[in-house]
């Protein structure tokens, strides 16, 4: 088996604060990269105080992207005027998680640049469009322990291909549990593995350029829409016009 290029964990690989296990974590990573593998994996930051859903290189964790849109009652505890939510939600220890910027550098490594969605944020795809131009590679990670054999996991796969079309990028998935995946540009799955064990050990071809999606959103999608109805309603005025005369 040749060496791989880039090595890609799902959320939550390190399912604590990453200062408690840095010191194990990077001494095996910097082996790993010193013969030319850098290992992305999902994990929590702590910056000033704060917690952030993150996902970063092992050996450098300041070359991160952290999750901006969070869960509810997941993540964080929805802060409503007048109602302490906290008090009837059980304790749990990511749930005062923090949001990461809008805006924020694209992470570069192995000579691909990399757009990144953590867990649901891939169903947003208005969010996620402004990243997909200088990207060539986009990558998805999702932690579906949560989910085991539901609807869940089939469904944010199907929704990881539309970011792959939309984008006209190649999209590599990676999960803990459910579908770990290769999709293509064209939003094919080419490879794929299920259940909580296994890797994909494939070939990716990053892609640059950006397609009519990415540089205007869904705004020519409406704007298609309400075309479509004018002309169906000049086609109803000029048939009634007609039966008239």
């Amino acid at each position: 088996m040749p060496q791989p290029d880039l090595v890609i964990w799902p959320e939550s690989s390190i399912a604590m604060e990453l200062r408690r296990v840095y010191h194990y974590l990077k001494e095996g990573a910097v082996a790993l990269e010193a013969s030319g593998t850098p290992i992305m994996l999902g994990g929590y930051r702590n910056i000033g105080g704060r917690m952030f859903n993150s996902f970063m290189q092992a050996s450098n964790p300041d070359k991160y992207y952290t999750k901006r849109h969070l869960i509810p009652f997941g993540e964080y505890t929805p802060d409503w005027p007048f109602i302490d939510l906290s008090q009837f939600l059980p304790e749990q220890d990511m749930d005062n998680l923090k949001e990461g910027l809008n805006q924020q550098s694209l992470i570069s490594v192995a000579g691909v640049k990399l757009a990144v969605a953590i867990c649901y944020e891939i169903l947003f795809s208005e969010e996620l469009r402004h990243d997909w131009k200088e990207a060539t590679v986009l990558v998805y990670i999702s932690d579906l322990s949560w989910f085991k054999d539901t609807w869940a996991s089939p469904q944010l796969l199907q929704m990881a291909q539309m970011r792959a079309i939309e984008s006209g990028k190649p999209l590599v998935t990676s999960t803990n549990h459910g579908v770990t995946a290769i999709i293509d540009s064209h939003g094919v799955i080419t490879q794929r593995v299920e259940g909580e064990a296994g890797y994909i050990d494939g070939v990716i071809i990053p892609k640059s350029g950006s397609t009519p999606y990415t540089n205007y959103g869904s705004i020519y999608i409406v704007g298609l829409c309400f075309l479509f109805v004018l002309l169906g309603v000049f086609r109803a005025l000029y048939v009634s016009i007609c039966r008239q005369n």
